[in-house]
């Protein structure tokens, strides 16, 4: 599937929120999912859920089970709560000066590394799209990161922000 492809998707399930995501996974609920991405014009990520909701049971309980186990944090109702759509690489890099904080406790890193992953990687493609069409990025993406390669291991990533684009510290 194509970063644009999972990005709509993204898009589309974030407008109902990601609890509202988690619930579909548990009930196995495919068809309120794949309805939204239809509505939202994220076809391709309606076509993949409809492929895994046509799995035979062992093969889509493993694929649900995988993606349930991603989004554990989101079971979190602090968690759930600041999840929503208002927040997107789009936004964040609008030109404005923007900044995030994101602190997670130690006993609640492992939960939650699957959202810090996504809210990064998600960032940083965001940031690289954008800075090849306008050059270096204005005001400049600094990424200040302690225990990185612990709890966002983004593949790549260090040698990404060696480019004249992103600076990390």
């Amino acid at each position: 599937m194509s970063f644009k492809a999972i990005t709509e998707g993204h898009a589309a399930l974030a407008r109902e929120g990601m609890g509202e995501l988690v619930r579909w996974l548990d009930a196995r609920d495919f068809a309120s999912a794949v309805g939204v991405l239809q509505r939202s014009g994220a076809a391709a990520a309606a076509d993949q859920l409809q492929g895994v909701g046509r799995r035979d049971e062992r093969n889509r309980e493993t694929t649900v089970m995988s993606a349930l186990n991603l989004l554990r944090a989101y079971r979190y109702p602090q968690v759930a709560a600041c999840a929503h759509s208002d927040l997107t690489p789009e936004r964040f890099l609008d030109g404005q000066p923007n900044t995030i904080y994101v602190v997670a406790a130690g006993h609640d890193q492992d939960a939650l590394r699957p959202v810090i992953l996504a809210l990064v990687t998600a960032i940083y493609k965001a940031a690289i799209i954008r800075s090849r069409g306008s050059g270096v990025l204005q005001p400049r993406l600094y990424v200040l990161m302690d225990e990185a390669a612990n709890i966002a291991p983004v593949r790549n990533l260090a040698s990404c922000f060696r480019s004249a684009v992103i600076t990390a510290s």
